[in-house]
């Protein structure tokens, strides 16, 4: 267990130094100067809005407590909004809480599943997800994460 807690580090790490698209909303220049308060405002806006960027902000927001209370729960259904709209970064997000717990119960099962759309969405690190997952999960376990990703895609995908 302690290689997927490793490997979930290194991504979690290249995802936030990737860059991100939250400087594309009016909240970026309050989030960036601390004004947390009008951040907020403006990324629930747009996150209510349906945009999965300032979903995925509203997680940030939520986790690490600014501007808000820090509450794992809202901040993996913020997330969770973000990667119901395909967007692989949150997938593997997603897929992270999962295999840890964070947020969520702990699943291996729903951690697989995200990871594994993540991959088919072509975020270049989920199979370094779906590896360190794996050597912990039975071929039952695989399989009924597959049958889960084949039901969401179904439902979500585009």
């Amino acid at each position: 267990m302690g290689r997927i807690v490793a490997t979930l580090a290194v991504v979690v790490a290249l995802l936030f130094s990737a860059g991100s698209a939250w400087a594309d909303y009016e909240g970026a220049a309050a989030y960036e100067r601390g004004d947390y308060k009008t951040a907020f405002q403006k990324f629930s806006k747009e996150a209510e809005q349906g945009h999965a960027d300032a979903q995925y902000l509203l997680y940030i927001m939520y986790k690490n407590g600014e501007g808000v209370p820090k509450n794992l729960k809202k901040a993996v259904k913020w997330l969770r909004k973000s990667a119901d709209q395909n967007d692989p970064g949150s997938q593997a997000i997603l897929s992270l809480q999962y295999a840890q717990g964070n947020g969520v119960p702990k699943s291996l099962v729903r951690s697989y599943m995200w990871a594994s759309l993540a991959d088919v969405n072509g975020y270049k690190h989920a199979g370094a997800i779906l590896e360190g997952i794996s050597e912990h999960m039975t071929r039952d376990q695989i399989a009924k994460a597959q049958e889960l990703a084949s039901e969401w895609w179904e439902k979500h995908g585009n």
